[in-house]
């Protein structure tokens, strides 16, 4: 039996020597793949190059940063206050104007009229058609009313002058400046009263009235012509 297992290894082993020392297969692989790279000669082999496949490259989105401005504040600019110098006005200086000369008239205010009163204004531009403004050295007799003063100053005969009459307010104003202010020694004696002018007011109340200047104010009134006042005739010439 013993024997037996020593033939059956024996001949195992001589079989696997036989088929590794067996050349016939090692050739016919060989063969075959001389086979496959042989080319015939001057013919190059056809070498097919491989597809290369670009890769798509995907571009990055560059997303600009946005860039905010810094806001400029402008610095408030203050505009220094500017002194105007002060320009002084020059002094004009008003002319002169020449007092007239009393010699250069024949009359001046204060003096005798021809017709025997008392020389109350003298024109001495020449833009009047009068020169000389003469008073009567009195009052009408006593307080009168308007009606009264008009008739009796107009048949006043005093030096031969038929053209007296009662005085305008322009001349009574005339007569109070120039003889009862600046020469209340002159040789007419005005009281401080209304005397009556020649100029009438009608009224609304619809009575008669009449204007007068007031000696003792310097103002003008408007009197009721039936009031008692007092009343001066004048002439001019």
């Amino acid at each position: 039996m013993r024997r037996i297992w020593s033939i059956l290894v024996i001949i195992i082993l001589a079989l696997w020597i036989a088929g590794c020392s067996n050349p016939m297969g090692s050739s016919a692989s060989s063969e075959d793949i001389s086979e496959e790279t042989t080319t015939p000669a001057g013919e190059e082999p056809e070498t097919e190059e491989p597809e290369t496949e670009e890769p798509e490259t995907e571009e990055p989105e560059t997303e600009e940063p946005e860039t905010e401005e810094p806001e400029t504040e402008e610095p408030e600019t203050e505009e220094p206050e500017t002194e105007e110098p002060e320009t002084e006005e020059p002094e004009t200086e008003e002319p002169e104007t020449e007092e007239p000369d009393p010699t250069q008239w024949e009359y001046w205010i204060g003096d005798t009229g021809p017709a025997g009163g008392i020389i109350a204004a003298v024109d001495t531009s020449n833009s009047e058609t009068w020169t000389y403004l003469e008073v009567a050295p009195g009052d009408i007799d006593g307080l009168v009313t308007w009606e009264n003063a008009k008739t009796q100053a107009t048949a006043y005969t005093a030096g031969e002058a038929s053209d007296w009459r009662l005085p305008t307010l322009v001349e009574l104003l005339l007569i109070y400046e120039n003889l009862h202010v600046a020469e209340p020694s002159a040789a007419v004696l005005l009281l401080d009263a209304a005397y009556w002018s020649g100029e009438q007011f009608g009224g609304q109340d619809g009575t008669n009235r009449a204007r007068a200047f007031d000696f003792s104010t310097g103002e003008n009134r408007n009197l009721n012509a039936a009031t008692l006042q007092r009343a001066r005739a004048v002439r001019r010439f």
